[in-house]
């Protein structure tokens, strides 16, 4: 029983170590690239068109409101 227990810890090890490991490594890389160079850059150009819209209005409002 010893032995076999043994051996399936080894594979397990074997197994993380070889496999799971490096398959959720690389599909952390994955998600961080993706946010970092797709999903984050997006949001932020969004954000500084809202805002500028929000200026363009705001100083619109403040024209129309001066005449």
């Amino acid at each position: 029983v010893k032995a076999a227990i043994r051996t399936l810890a080894s594979v397990f090890r074997w197994l993380w170590k070889n496999v799971i490991k490096p398959v959720w490594n690389g599909i952390r890389t994955a998600i961080r690239v993706a946010w970092e160079k797709g999903i984050r850059p997006a949001i932020n150009a969004v954000k500084s068109a809202v805002r500028a819209v929000a200026t363009a209005f705001e100083k619109a409002k403040d024209a129309l409101g001066k005449s």
